[in-house]
């Protein structure tokens, strides 16, 4: 079986991006880590105009 290997292009260009990284492995994580974050944003964004609060919600009460 022929190993995964990550595109060199991409790689090189995210070393030139990253700040203090020192191993493939680490930009791999960051750029997992960056994505996974993102995704998770989108997801909360879909839910704008879905959520209903009741009349008598009072969130300054919450603080």
């Amino acid at each position: 079986m022929k190993p995964q290997v990550v595109n060199d292009n991409l790689m090189r260009e995210a070393f030139r991006y990253s700040d203090n990284v020192a191993s493939e492995k680490d930009i791999i994580e960051a750029a997992l880590s960056e994505y996974i974050l993102r995704r998770k944003k989108k997801s909360i964004k879909d839910l704008k105009g879905k959520i209903c609060f009741r009349d008598d919600y009072e969130y300054k009460s919450m603080r």
